[in-house]
């Protein structure tokens, strides 16, 4: 497991048991506000999926609504990526923005083109080279779902990372 505050890991282990679906947080008497809080599986070989499939697909980095605001709880997503980048320096990646259809289409292509860009720099804070990443963003025009639901809407809100 590990434990990230902001972009920064403050916790890490290895030690979870094998089908753990939940973890405590124990307190000293002043108590302690936890926000964004999620208990994600691991272990996937993601070099592997990008080898075999092209490109890893992610609903994980979310951004705040009609903004290219990267929210924290984004950032577990960036440090592996960034870390599956410094450990393979052959892997380029174009960065894809994709948008539901909500809204107007030359709004939502901005918009995916910012996030994509909000993306690259965030990956290169981290420090990967900005040479091996671009930024292009689709809007709506290539939705994976229906976007006559939310779930369906929510699926078509991603980030590719698309192997080059």
């Amino acid at each position: 497991g590990k434990s990230y505050i902001d972009s920064v890991r403050v916790f890490a282990t290895n030690a979870l048991p094998a089908g753990a679906d939940r973890f405590y947080i124990k307190a000293d008497r002043y108590g302690i506000k936890v926000r964004n809080l999620r208990l994600a599986a691991g272990g996937e070989d993601q070099y592997q999926k990008i080898v075999t499939e092209g490109k890893l697909v992610t609903h994980d980095i979310t951004f705040d609504v009609n903004k290219a605001v990267i929210r924290p709880e984004s950032m577990g997503v960036l440090n592996q990526v960034a870390t599956l980048m410094k450990s393979h320096p052959d892997l380029t990646f174009d960065i894809e923005g994709h948008t539901d259809n909500t809204g107007a289409a030359d709004a939502n292509q901005k918009l995916s083109q910012s996030r994509a860009e909000a993306v690259k720099a965030g990956l290169v804070s981290l420090g990967v080279d900005g040479a091996r990443l671009s930024a292009t963003g689709f809007g709506a025009s290539r939705p994976v779902d229906t976007n006559d639901t939310a779930e369906g809407r929510a699926n078509n809100r991603r980030v590719e990372f698309v192997k080059r």
